[in-house]
C-alpha cells in the first residue's frame, strides 16, 4: 500500500484520483496504475467501480490478458470435452446436440428411444447410471393407464354379461310350471317358493318346497356324514387305513369304564375347566390303546378313558395300560 492512502470516498474525488483514472483509462492495468502512483490496488479498483471507467483490456477466467491465448485454450478444452461427451452419451441412450459450457452446466440431448429433445446435467456420467427420459416415462404411464382402462371396461362388460345370463336364467325358471320337492314329494311353483316360504331364489331349480324340508334334508345329510366329535376320528381312520366304528362317545366310554385314567391311574374330573373354560388337564378324553397312526382302529376294544394331559403327552407312543375292561359300548 502506498503512503498517500486516504479514505476511499474522499480520495475518489481528489485531484490525484483524476490522474490515476486518466492513467488507467489510457490502457494500463490496475496493478501498474497502483505502482505508478504509489496507491493500493484496492483504491484503484474502488475508483474504477465508482467512476465506472474502463481501460479497454479483456479478461479471461478472472485474469487480465492482452492476448487471446487463454481464450483459445479454453475453447480447445471445451471442444475436446464436447467430443468426449458425444462419444459416451450413446452408451446411455442419448445423442449430444450441443450447449456444453461447463462441467456442472446443462447440455441439450436427444433420447434415442423416443426422439425427445431436452436439457439435463451430466452428473449421471460420473455415477454410471442410465438416466430416465421424461417423454419415455410419460408414454409408459399413458400406455399403462390405457391398459388399465381397457381391463376395467372388459371386467365391466363381463359383469354385465353375467348379470344378463342370471336374469335370463331366472326368467326361464319363473316360467317353469311346477317342481317336485325331494323331501316330501309335493308339487310347487317357483312363485310359491319365493313368496310364501321366503327362501332366496337362485338361477338353479329349487329342490325343496319350504324351509322345513330344507332343514330336514340338512339334518339327514348331517346324520349320515361323520361330523361333530367323531368326524376327526373318521378322517384319521381314512388317513391311516384303519377300522372305524361310529357312535363311540366320551359319555358312553365313561359309563363303561368309569372316570379312572387308564394311563396314570388317577381320577378324571368332569368339572375341570381350567383351560380356556372348555376343559382342563384332568378332564376325561378318548384315548386309543394302539394309536391310529400305528394301525389301531377306532373301535370299542381299542379305546379307553384318559386324562387330557396324559393323552396329549402320550401322542402316538405305545404306553402300558393301567387297567382296561374290553367290551361293547351300550
Amino acid at each position: 500500500m502506498g503512503s498517500g492512502w486516504k479514505k476511499p470516498t474522499a480520495w475518489v474525488n481528489s485531484p490525484q484520483a483524476d490522474e490515476v483514472a486518466a492513467y488507467y483509462v489510457a490502457g494500463h492495468s490496475v496493478k501498474d496504475t497502483a505502482d505508478r502512483f504509489g496507491v493500493s490496488v484496492y483504491q484503484v479498483n474502488n475508483l474504477v467501480k465508482r467512476r465506472r471507467i474502463s481501460n479497454g483490456r479483456t479478461f479471461c477466467c478472472g485474469k487480465e490478458s492482452n492476448t487471446n491465448g487463454l481464450v483459445e485454450a479454453n475453447a480447445a478444452r471445451r471442444e475436446d470435452a464436447e467430443k468426449r461427451i458425444a462419444k459416451c452419451l450413446p452408451d446411455f441412450g442419448l445423442d449430444y446436440l450441443g450447449g456444453y459450457t461447463s462441467t456442472h452446466g446443462k447440455v441439450r440431448v436427444r433420447c434415442r428411444r423416443c426422439g425427445y429433445e431436452y436439457e439435463r446435467t451430466l452428473g449421471f456420467l460420473r455415477k454410471g447410471i442410465v438416466p430416465d427420459c421424461v417423454e419415455c416415462k410419460r408414454r409408459e404411464a399413458d400406455a399403462k393407464r390405457e391398459e388399465d382402462a381397457k381391463r376395467r371396461a372388459e371386467k365391466e362388460q363381463e359383469k354385465q354379461r353375467a348379470e344378463a345370463e342370471k336374469a335370463d336364467a331366472l326368467f326361464h325358471l319363473l316360467n317353469d310350471k311346477t317342481h317336485v320337492c325331494s323331501v316330501c314329494g309335493k308339487n310347487f311353483s317357483v312363485l310359491e317358493f319365493v313368496d310364501s316360504k321366503g327362501l332366496k331364489l337362485t338361477p338353479t331349480a329349487p329342490k325343496y318346497c319350504s324351509k322345513e324340508c330344507n332343514r330336514k334334508a340338512l339334518n339327514k345329510a348331517r346324520k349320515k356324514s361323520p361330523s361333530g366329535k367323531t368326524g376327526n376320528y373318521y378322517n384319521r381312520a381314512r388317513k391311516y387305513g384303519c377300522e372305524y366304528v361310529p357312535g363311540i362317545t366320551l359319555k358312553k366310554l365313561v359309563a363303561r369304564d368309569g372316570l379312572t385314567c387308564r394311563i396314570c391311574g388317577g381320577m378324571c374330573d368332569w368339572n375341570d375347566r381350567s383351560w380356556a373354560g372348555c376343559f382342563g388337564p384332568t378332564y376325561p378324553s378318548i384315548d386309543h390303546i394302539i394309536p391310529m397312526a400305528k394301525g389301531g382302529g377306532h373301535v370299542p376294544s381299542n379305546v379307553q378313558v384318559a386324562h387330557v394331559i396324559c393323552n396329549s403327552e402320550s401322542r402316538d407312543s405305545m404306553i402300558k395300560v393301567y387297567s382296561h375292561r374290553r367290551g361293547q359300548l351300550t
